[in-house]
């Protein structure tokens, strides 16, 4: 009951921020005398927000430099944050000379371990511990951070949010379907289009114009601010109806990894759905027989739903099928299509 209204240690909010931060900025602690505690717990949460708003405001104006039209904070970003724009294609910031000669280097540290150790079953454990560590080494350097057009930039935005760990996750290079379609409009009618931000801010968000035009958005909730339960209407409900949504986003979202990953079931239920169509009689318009795409995004979820083991490999296999895909050219897609057992 002491820690109902306190925050552990291990809080995501408290790693971005830093307990000592917290402690210097007047915050209190709460310790078990008696037992571990995992670094105890943060008694202020007004505190904690303000402090955690204010480094992601400051993270979010250092990002404004860049020449970003938007930039949306969130603590939370939900699953299918970006599925209303258009992602830009950057292309990766090549490797200083400092950073060419330090992956060199641990590659060929890497190469001489497996070539001494070749001929044995099993690497040694402090040998394998070691080629951990380098393959970490050379993969941080070798994901490298994207550049954009400064065209592009200006009228794209980013995403700043926290991942399930504290660390701060920033996701740059969208364009808001509306900024396109003013776009469009300024080509045909050669005046320059004026208008407000391109997304609606939900209740109490905030905005603040930074550097050359950026506009900082604050969206979702107010940090920290739980979810109000469900109100008692009498009904003797088996579960409370948001928490049926949230496991109905759960399952819908595990099998539609389930069936990304069969192929021959996807396939049975596109044939399905087209020998369904094609057998009925419609009054639309048009083609006698079509076949449309419906993104479905979950209206109620948790806030870790984004980072799920299932989302992860939906995101990994979508990014896979992106790198392969000649996407922009359809005489190319076709040709890949066509070719594919």
């Amino acid at each position: 009951m002491l820690t109902e209204t306190s925050v552990r240690a291990s809080d995501r909010r408290a790693a971005f921020v830093g307990v000592e931060a917290y402690e210097a900025a007047g915050g209190t602690m709460l310790h078990d005398l008696f037992q571990g505690d995992d670094g105890g717990w943060l008694e202020d949460l007004a505190l904690l927000d303000r402090l955690v708003s204010e480094k992601l405001q400051a993270e979010a104006e250092a990002m404004a430099t860049e020449g970003w039209k938007w930039i949306e904070v969130s603590l939370d970003l939900p699953y299918g944050y970006s599925h209303d724009f258009r992602r830009l294609s950057g292309d990766p910031a090549p490797m200083t000379d400092d950073e060419g000669a330090a992956h060199a280097k641990l590659l060929a540290e890497y190469r001489a371990l497996e070539e001494e150790y070749e001929g044995q079953d099993e690497f040694p454990e402090e040998i394998d511990a070691r080629l951990v560590q380098l393959e970490v080494a050379m993969e941080k350097l070798e994901d490298r951070p994207l550049t954009f057009n400064d065209k592009e930039i200006a009228r794209a935005g980013a995403f700043v949010t926290l991942d399930r760990y504290g660390e701060l996750a920033v996701y740059r290079g969208f364009v808001r379907p509306e900024d396109e379609l003013r776009e469009d409009a300024d080509v045909h009618s050669g005046e320059q289009a004026v208008g407000g931000q391109g997304a609606e801010l939900s209740a109490g968000s905030s905005v603040d114009g930074v550097g050359d035009g950026t506009v900082i958005t604050f969206a979702g909730p107010a940090l920290g601010a739980n979810v109000p339960d469900d109100e008692d209407d009498g009904a003797l409900n088996p579960l409370p109806e948001r928490l049926i949504m949230e496991l109905t986003a759960r399952r819908t979202l595990a099998l539609r990894e389930a069936v990304g990953r069969s192929p021959n079931v996807a396939l049975t239920l596109l044939l399905l759905k087209l020998v369904n169509d094609s057998s009925r009689t419609s009054n639309s318009a048009g083609s006698c027989l079509e076949a449309s795409v419906r993104h479905v995004y979950m209206s109620a979820q948790v806030s870790d739903l984004k980072d799920s083991v299932v989302a992860k490999l939906i995101d990994e296999r979508h990014a896979e099928w992106e790198v392969d895909l000649p996407l922009g050219d359809d005489a190319a897609l076709w040709g890949y299509l066509t070719s594919l057992d």
